[in-house]
């Protein structure tokens, strides 16, 4: 009886420490965020396009976010055998075996089964993003403007583009893009586990304000303003910025739009993605990379100036104006 109870209570303590490993790891040793990009398995040529224009031109700068295409389960021999090729490749893969891919999947329970991975599988980060393929994220900008060292350091907070939804009175974060911190990450996934799957008639990031409503938990809101985002649903050749409300002639200005949207076209993607790249490498040169003298003075002092005077106005108003609590 004796060794039934102290086995008991090993099993107990086994499970205490494990769920304390999950949530309370060495701060010092904490990565800032995992950005989780959904990706459709069949779909090489963009993940290869996300990994060139969008991770490889902040890879240098910001370590410390990493990056990790989510796949639902191929359901096909051929296909499943391609990608993990691609994945002893780039190790940046993670195949979500429980729901095969299709599009009523991925804008449902996909993100939520990344989440669940990540948790028990990829520990260390304080924060977990979910990114849409179509999306490309301005990092610099994100640190600048909102994920501020103030933010990386407090829990209970999500980052988005918010939608209030009148008849349930309710927010919730566009899908495009949001990062959750740790802690709420554990808790949404206790949420989900508990709720039944008819709940996959509803978009995910829907699904994710219905969870904590009705679980009756609050947090931060870490608002990305629709002045620092834009939806693109169509293209100009000779106004290519005009959905953003600036102009090509003013390159510099793009350090303040942190998300940009719906980029389905390649040539879309490739064209958008280009401005941001020449304004990172002009505010954050990669070690051997080579500019004329001339170019890297005016493209850099310009970028510099404006990023200090968005981040000294953001920093006078004491980020009231950005954090809220009252979800």
């Amino acid at each position: 009886m004796i060794k039934l109870i102290s086995g008991f209570v090993f099993a107990i303590l086994v499970c205490f420490t494990a769920a304390e490993t999950v949530e309370n790891n060495n701060v010092e040793d904490l990565k800032d965020m995992l950005i989780g990009v959904s990706a459709v398995a069949k779909d090489f040529a963009r993940r290869d396009l996300i990994r060139k224009l969008q991770i490889n031109t902040y890879n240098h700068t910001f370590p410390n976010v990493h990056w990790k295409f989510q796949i639902l389960n191929p359901n096909n021999d051929t296909l499943r055998e391609e990608i993990m090729h691609e994945n002893r490749t780039h190790g940046d893969i993670v195949i979500l075996e429980k729901f095969i891919d299709n599009k009523t999947n991925a804008i449902s329970v996909k993100p939520y089964e990344f989440f669940k991975y990540v948790a028990q599988n990829l520990p260390g980060y304080r924060y977990v993003a979910k990114m849409d393929d179509d999306t490309f994220m301005n990092i610099t900008g994100l640190y600048d403007l909102r994920f501020t060292e103030q933010v990386r350091n407090q829990n209970n907070t999500i980052i988005a583009v918010w939608h209030k939804w009148d008849q349930q009175r309710m927010q919730f974060p566009h899908g495009g893009f949001y990062a959750i911190s740790w802690d709420l990450v554990l808790k949404l996934n206790e949420l989900y586990d508990t709720v039944p799957m008819f709940f996959k008639d509803k978009f995910e990031d829907f699904q994710v304000g219905i969870f904590f409503r009705d679980a009756n938990i609050t947090f931060n809101k870490v608002w990305i303003h629709h002045a620092h985002q834009c939806n693109w649903k169509t293209f100009d050749e000779s106004t290519p910025m005009s959905k953003c409300n600036i102009t090509h002639q003013y390159l510099t200005k793009w350090s303040t739009i942190i998300r940009v949207h719906l980029l389905k076209e390649e040539s879309l993607y490739r064209n958008i993605s280009s401005y941001f790249v020449e304004h990172e490498l002009a505010v954050h040169p990669k070690p051997n990379s080579i500019e004329s003298d001339n170019e890297s003075d005016i493209s850099g002092s310009e970028s510099v100036k404006l990023s200090g005077e968005v981040n000294k106005e953001y920093i006078a108003d004491g980020n009231k104006k950005y954090i809220e609590t009252d979800l």
